[in-house]
């Protein structure tokens, strides 16, 4: 979990990490529309590239991820920590 000191808005994060090259799989967001809300984010790291993802719940249910995977095509998730101030 993380605080906005300024807001008072508390984050439930969840951290994942894979250390390969391959796509997110799938299996690891099943069940993602079940438990998704505005206040839930998954960080994803990916080792090898060194690279986080910031994602909201919401945004990952909205894609599908739960039958295909993650991706992030245009970078909108890439180091974008910003996403858990608003």
């Amino acid at each position: 979990m993380a605080r906005d000191k300024a807001t008072g808005k508390v984050y439930r994060i969840q951290a994942a990490t894979k250390q390969d090259e391959k796509p997110w799989s799938a299996f690891y967001f099943e069940g993602i529309k079940e438990e998704c809300h505005d206040l839930l984010f998954f960080i994803l790291f990916e080792q090898p590239k060194h690279c986080f993802y910031i994602v909201p719940s919401k945004a990952l249910a909205s894609m599908e991820a739960d039958k295909n995977g993650f991706a992030d095509v245009d970078g909108r998730y890439l180091n974008n920590w910003n996403l858990l101030k608003s």
